[in-house]
């Protein structure tokens, strides 16, 4: 399964234990972040693409680190 989020400016095509470097995000180190903006969700059978949104669709992740 796999999905497209939008943050910041960008979209990223993530996947269950990827890890990205996008602009800052509010939090600490080891904070849990929700991704809301869900462009496509798609799995071996299914696609949903969204109007802009996935509605009910979430990616959770976690702040490894934070940079300047």
């Amino acid at each position: 399964m796999y999905a497209v989020i939008k943050t910041g400016a960008k979209q990223h095509k993530v996947t269950e234990g990827d890890v990205l470097s996008v602009e800052k995000l509010e939090g600490e180190k080891g904070a849990e972040v929700v991704f809301s903006e869900v462009l496509m969700v798609a799995d071996d059978k299914n696609v949903k693409i969204g109007k802009p949104f996935v509605e009910g669709a979430t990616v959770t992740g976690k702040i490894l680190t934070q940079k300047k």
